[in-house]
């Protein structure tokens, strides 16, 4: 019963917090409030903070830029290659390459290779959410259309 209550106050502490950015002190505040470390707790709020979409990015399914290489990959590149691209799909499975990259599937053959810091929001990732990402498209390379660099934004 004690971890249900612990669970649900650091869920109601952190939804006050994801609309605002918490001080320190806020942070420290609530963590005595809840007898856990400061350390934890302001890595938990921090995890997250909404991710602002960089000006500038376009907007694309993850189906439909499948779609756009499918067809035509000199367009597709024009359109997408070394650009930032917020990208929508669902999850259909989170791997790990032969250089210890995550990155998450999305409708094939689109992969996400997220930044090392956003290795820990994935890891809640479930098969068939839908998710939103920004990142770097790199085009279509040999199977897969690749976003490098990627945060996770929902």
């Amino acid at each position: 019963m004690k971890k249900v209550f612990f669970g649900l106050v650091s869920l109601v502490f952190a939804v006050g917090f994801i609309y605002s950015s918490p001080t320190d002190e806020q942070i420290r505040q609530a963590a005595n409030t809840l007898g856990v470390p400061f350390n934890d707790l302001k890595g938990f709020v921090q995890s997250y903070q909404p991710q602002a979409v960089p000006a500038g990015a376009l907007t694309v399914t993850a189906q439909d830029l499948a779609a756009a290489y499918k067809g035509n990959q000199m367009r597709a590149d024009s359109q997408y290659k070394n650009k930032t691209v917020q990208v929508t799909g669902k999850v259909r499975g989170i791997k790990k390459d032969i250089y210890d990259e995550y990155y998450v599937v999305l409708d094939f053959p689109v992969e996400v290779y997220v930044k090392a810091a956003e290795t820990n929001k994935i890891a809640n990732l479930d098969i068939g959410q839908s998710v939103t990402m920004v990142g770097t498209c790199t085009g279509y390379d040999v199977w897969i259309i690749k976003i490098k660099d990627a945060t996770l934004l929902r």
